[in-house]
């Protein structure tokens, strides 16, 4: 059964830590030499029998245990893309994404997640084309460029704001609100793209 598993420092590892970084302040609060500044000691090296280990599945809330993408947002929360729907994590239990207006969403296949640098949340799925999520609303795009469907396989924001979309049919890009087909001698439509960096 595969599902997410999430390791988390055992109370001995945190007792440690925080000992470790007492006696770090209390160096630097003025037990260090005067004639120069002393780096505090590096942290020790976690072994595994100094953490636990979760495995979350769908019993837990997951909308299901084929986990196909996975992004954590700068509100430190947890998007999990899954066979059957995103799912958003808070550490200790799981929000389902749903809307009424993107009917399917909770049956849909999860294929790609992005944060872009305006705080959006942009979901790839496959069938039900690219979503956007942000300040509450979530919008839906199911075209670009003319293709009959836009399945996503792959996102990324480039240095210019814009949202590129790779899809087993081309290139996208996401610019002045909206998607256009793109080409160059190097990628073509109708060539696969499968991932983006």
């Amino acid at each position: 059964m595969l599902g997410i598993i999430i390791n988390r420092p055992t109370r001995a590892a945190l007792v440690r830590a925080a000992l470790a970084h007492g006696c770090a302040a209390w160096l630097a609060a003025g037990l260090a030499p005067a004639h120069g500044q002393m780096d505090p000691p590096p942290a020790p090296l976690q072994s595994r029998t100094q953490y636990l280990v979760d495995f979350l599945h769908t019993e837990q809330g997951l909308p299901h245990n084929t986990v196909t993408a996975l992004l954590q947002t700068r509100d430190r929360y947890l998007w999990v893309g899954t066979a059957s729907g995103l799912a958003r994590f808070d550490g200790l239990s799981f929000t389902t994404l749903h809307d009424d207006a993107v009917p399917g969403l909770g049956e849909t296949r999860i294929t790609a997640l992005l944060e872009d640098r305006r705080g959006a949340l942009w979901i790839g799925t496959q069938g039900l084309g690219l979503l956007r999520k942000a300040d509450g609303e979530l919008v839906r795009f199911v075209a670009c460029g003319g293709q009959p469907e836009l399945d996503i396989t792959a996102l990324a924001e480039g240095p210019g704001g814009y949202i590129w979309i790779g899809t087993p049919n081309g290139l996208c890009r996401y610019a002045d609100g909206r998607l256009q087909l793109f080409a160059s001698d190097v990628v073509r439509p109708g060539e696969a793209v499968l991932a983006l960096h």
